[in-house]
């Protein structure tokens, strides 16, 4: 590599797959990596240690801004959301979940979608946008509780 650091197939394969490929993840990760490294190359067990080091930095900025972004009624249906995973779910499930009907859920649905934080990636489908978020969210969650 260009800055004399090397890294084992083994642990790329690790951060590809522990960041979903995200660009601002995989920056994260790649920092951490190197900081529990004590040479090069970068190994397996480094990036298993940079990947909870990682986790614990989004939770305090990337994750926690996006989520302070919600009103609390976006809040429930963003956790409501994360409940169900992190694949795209159905409007009709996280309204289930909610305990609500599907029309009462839009508003907050809409909202979420006009901050950024979710889209819909076909008719009746809701996901984030950011991978992990449903992660945070659930983290959060138990704390609330």
């Amino acid at each position: 590599m260009q800055e004399g650091v090397d890294i084992d197939d083994d642990a790329v394969d690790a951060i590809l797959a522990q960041t979903d490929c995200y660009p601002f993840f995989l920056q994260v990760w790649g920092y951490y990596a190197w900081e529990c490294a004590d040479a090069s190359p970068v190994s397996l067990d480094d990036v298993n240690l940079a990947a909870v080091r990682s986790i614990k930095d989004l939770d305090r900025g990337f994750f926690k801004v996006r989520y302070r972004r919600l009103s609390d009624r976006q809040r429930a249906y963003a956790f409501a959301l994360a409940r169900l995973g992190p694949d795209p779910a159905s409007s009709k499930a996280v309204a289930k979940e909610l305990g609500i009907s599907v029309e009462q859920a839009a508003p907050m649905r809409n909202g979420i979608i006009k901050k950024g934080l979710a889209y819909s990636p076909s008719r009746g489908l809701v996901a984030f946008t950011v991978p992990k978020f449903d992660e945070y969210l659930r983290r959060v969650e138990v704390t609330q509780e």
